[in-house]
């Protein structure tokens, strides 16, 4: 079976794929996800060949913040989590990165409600993207903040800070 996972890299944990030993795994995991940026991960893999049997999606830190800055017409979409903004960054142009950073402040300002309402909307966005791909997949929930978000998902609260957790995620996978 071929496994593509999505999600963020600071929620899964490398050893737990070792665990899955019997499955060929395609980790797509980045740091600073969103859901947003899991989608183009999701269309990234599949661009490349891929062609997964299930697709595994995890939630992400509740401070990453995704959004698409325009300049000279164009979009460009910039993650990056929260307590990383006042670190040097080389990715994006400074003023493009000014953009971002403003703008995760405004957010911010506007509070856990607001946020809550956007970060589901982006998530729902994924589901649908997963929906529109008819590939079998399965969400997996380690943080409490998303159980608003993503109703429905797979409980793994338990098992976010286990490294040796692997074969219980797989078990609830049902792989």
């Amino acid at each position: 079976m071929q496994i593509l996972v999505i999600g963020d890299a600071y929620t899964i944990k490398p050893q737990w794929f070792e665990q899955w030993n019997t499955h060929t795994i395609h980790n797509y995991v980045r740091s600073d996800e969103t859901y947003t940026g899991m989608r183009q991960q999701y269309q990234s893999a599949i661009d490349q060949g891929i062609e997964p049997d299930l697709v595994v999606v995890t939630d992400h830190d509740s401070n990453n913040h995704g959004h698409y800055i325009k300049q000279q017409g164009r979009f460009q979409w910039i993650q990056r989590n929260w307590h990383s903004l006042k670190y040097p960054q080389h990715e994006w142009p400074n003023d493009l990165y000014a953009q971002f950073v403003s703008h995760v402040e405004w957010e911010r300002e506007q509070g856990e409600h607001y946020r809550n309402h956007k970060v589901k909307k982006m998530y729902q966005a994924l589901l649908n993207y997963c929906e529109a791909q008819d590939r079998p997949y399965k969400v997996l929930r380690f943080h409490t903040w998303s159980t608003f978000v993503m109703p429905g998902a797979i409980d793994c609260e338990d098992c976010a800070e286990d490294e040796s957790a692997g074969s219980t995620i797989a078990s609830r996978l049902g792989i």
